[in-house]
Order: structure tokens, then sequence, then C-alpha cells
């Protein structure tokens, strides 16, 4: 497959939107304590269509999923599916911090831990990454072992064999 000015628009695309999301939040358009319903938002938007087809495919009706009509109702939908509460968690730190420098490769950074957190054993990824997923307790909540130096991978997988 042949990278094409489509597909690298994705990660530009999900880059600017974090930068204005950070823009409103510390010029005092977004107050903090509203950050997570902000997070929550944008995540549920991001899988609303698939949401829709199965919850229609599965017979589920309006007043069977009337709690999603809450945010708290879509936090819970959100912690319920782990890939994205693996994104929720950890952009909720990165927006806490004014310093966060949004780049387009963070797109694929949250697919690939969104997915490798909650089903893998044992992780390895950047120090920064690593930081965070400690920092939101994610490791403990999955069970994961995370690990930013690849030297050490022989060594975990050596103890997880045991």
């Amino acid at each position: 497959m042949q990278e094409n000015d489509y597909y690298r628009s994705f990660g530009d695309r999900y880059a600017d939107g974090e930068r204005r999301l950070a823009q409103l939040l510390h010029s005092g358009g977004v107050k903090p304590q509203d950050l997570p319903d902000y997070i929550h938002a944008s995540e549920v938007i991001d899988v609303m269509d698939e949401l829709n087809d199965a919850l229609a495919e599965a017979g589920v009706t309006i007043s069977e999923s009337e709690d999603l009509a809450s945010a708290e109702g879509l936090d819970e939908l959100l912690q319920d599916l782990p890939s994205r509460a693996v994104a929720v968690e950890i952009r909720k730190l990165l927006h806490a911090d004014s310093m966060t420098r949004w780049a387009p490769n963070d797109l694929d950074d949250f697919a690939a831990l969104g997915v490798a957190l909650p089903y893998c054993d044992i992780v390895v990824t950047e120090r920064r990454w690593r930081h965070l997923i400690q920092r939101a307790g994610l490791d403990a909540r999955f069970g994961t072992e995370i690990l930013s130096d690849l030297r050490k991978l022989p060594q975990a997988l050596s103890e997880y064999a045991a």
C-alpha cells in the first residue's frame, strides 16, 4: 500500500483538533473541570456511527439505551470500551499539561496503545507513554507490564513464562 496525502492527513487533522481543544482549555474557553466532558464527547463522536450500527444490529431499543443520554452513561460506556478508556485517560493527562505538544504521530501511538495495553501482558513503549499509562493507573487496571527499555523485554518474558 502506498502512502498518500489522504492517509497522511489523518494524523494532521487529529493533532490540529487536539491543539484546538488545548487552546480553548488554556485560554479559559473551557474550564478545567469540563475537560473530561469534552474528551468524552470527542471519543463518543468518533465511534458514534459504529455504536449506532451495533445497537441497531443487537436490537437495542432507545428506551434500553437511555443511560447513554447522560454524561455519566457515556463515560461508563467509554470505560467499558478498553481502547477508548486508554485514550480518554491519557488525553485527560496530556490536556491537563499546558506544555503538551500534539504531533500527528500521536494518533498512531493512541491506536497502538489502545489495543496493546488492554490485550497484551507486556507492552514496550516510549518513556513518555509509559509514564502517562502508569500515572493513569492503566497498567494496573489491565494487568499489563509496561516497559520503555527494550533490553528488559527478555527478562520480563522469562518471568512471565515462569
